[in-house]
């Protein structure tokens, strides 16, 4: 499988770079990557694209909610999202946290 889609370890490891590339693809959006300068080690990410924070304050209610889970892969932590509600009661995500 690692052949396949790649490591784990390379995944972090381009991080940084991948959120550079989602601003540059969609401007007016949200992407922050945060990283520990001293070992170099991926702490955590958020992205929220324009369209969703667009939609939300022209189209949603003004609610937000806010999920999380555990994530259970090789390095675990935890996984937050922010969810709004549309004019027909179905969850509308706007932002993602990891």
């Amino acid at each position: 499988m690692e052949r396949i889609v790649g490591s784990y370890d390379e995944g972090y490891i381009v991080m940084p770079e991948l959120t550079v590339q989602m601003l540059l693809e969609n401007p007016g959006s949200i992407s922050t990557c945060s990283i520990d300068l001293m070992t170099n080690e991926w702490i955590g990410t958020c992205i929220s694209y324009k369209g969703s924070i667009e939609w939300w304050l022209n189209g949603c209610r003004p609610l937000l909610g806010l999920d999380g889970h555990f994530l259970k892969g090789k390095y675990g932590g935890v996984c937050l999202s922010i969810i709004g509600l549309d004019g027909n009661n179905g969850l509308f995500p706007i932002a993602v946290f990891f």
